[in-house]
Formats: structure tokens, C-alpha cells, sequence
């Protein structure tokens, strides 16, 4: 499998801006096939294209100087490039910045529409739980009725970046009924 970590260059005799990446090389190059397979046999050729006819553009290979920050969903993750001419290569440093309250907002209820489709789906599954010739006992019916309830009032208590929201308990044991568990909540970015 070929990296996805190069960046397109364009070159001008000593001027090199990235055209776009990072990205996998091509596999077909202009008029050469089989160009991704130059980052293993000879990775030297693709920081500049003399070679085919085409000195304005390079594939430079990128580098991380730092690993990716832990982050939550209060900073974005952004990201500086610095070429290095000298070695064909495109070094890439990673660093955090504060997401502006709005765009906290934004993301938080994101994540909770997500939230709601899923608990939105339980309440049609269940649906069929309130009827009144619906063969189960009173008392499994009433445990789906508070469960029912509880999935709609989820999202009442809950603090501006989602605190404190959790799934109520599913009635479990229910005879002739098999829902899918509840599954985790989506992560919040």
C-alpha cells in the first residue's frame, strides 16, 4: 500500500509552493504508468520531474516534526508546512487553537442531533410497546412506557457541552421482543 503523505510542488526555478496534498501519489503520472511505485524504487525521482519533460512540478514526501496533539472538541487542530528544497521534502508541524463559543456550540449540537437521530429510531422501534393489544404484561408495557419517557427527557438536564446526558436503561428480558443494545454516544469534536 503507497503512502497518502506527498504533496504536489510547483516549481519556478527557485520559487516551490504546494499545489495540493497530502495525498497518495498517482498512479498514472502525465504520460508514465506505475508512477506511484517511484516511492519504493526510487523515491529520488519524484522531487523533480526534469526527467519527463516536466521541471515545473515535483512530489514531495511530508514529514511530521511533532505528533498530533491530544485534542477535544473546545481546539481545533491545525497545521504549518515548511518546505525543505534542499531535500524535496514538506515538514508539517501540528498545533491546537481555541474553537470560538460558537463554534463549541456548534459542534455540541452536532453531536447531540446525532444523539437524538439514534434515540429518535429506539422510540419508533418501541412504538409498538404503547398498544393496546400488544402481547406483553402490563408491567414489561409500563417499563417501556417509563423507558419511552425517559429517551424523550434525555437531553433536559443536560450541561451546555453535553454533560451528564447517558441512555436510559432498556427494558431487557421481555418476551418476543429483541432490540439492538443502545450503542455508544458518537464522539464529540
Amino acid at each position: 500500500m503507497n503512502s497518502t503523505n506527498f504533496y504536489q510542488i510547483s516549481i519556478s526555478g527557485s520559487v516551490y509552493d504546494i499545489l495540493n496534498g497530502p495525498s497518495a501519489l498517482p498512479v498514472t503520472f502525465y504520460n508514465t504508468s506505475n508512477f506511484d511505485n517511484l516511492e519504493f524504487s526510487d523515491p529520488s525521482l519524484l522531487t523533480g520531474l526534469n526527467w519527463m519533460g516536466h521541471p515545473e512540478v515535483g512530489f514531495w514526501s511530508g514529514i511530521d516534526t511533532n505528533s498530533i496533539p491530544e485534542h477535544d472538541f473546545t481546539q481545533n487542530l491545525n497545521s504549518s508546512t515548511e518546505l525543505v528544497p534542499e531535500s524535496g521534502l514538506v515538514k508539517v508541524t501540528y498545533f491546537l487553537t481555541e474553537r470560538s463559543d460558537l463554534e463549541i456550540s456548534g459542534s455540541v449540537n452536532s453531536w447531540q442531533n446525532q444523539i437524538r437521530q439514534t434515540r429518535d429510531q429506539y422510540l419508533q422501534m418501541t412504538d409498538f410497546t404503547q398498544l393496546s393489544d400488544v402481547p406483553i404484561s402490563t408491567g414489561f408495557k409500563e417499563e417501556y412506557k417509563v423507558f419511552r419517557q425517559e429517551l424523550r427527557e434525555m437531553f433536559d438536564d443536560v450541561g451546555p457541552t453535553g454533560t451528564g446526558l447517558v441512555w436510559p436503561d432498556m427494558p431487557t428480558g421481555v418476551p418476543n421482543i429483541d432490540l439492538p443494545p443502545l450503542p455508544p454516544f458518537p464522539p464529540l469534536v
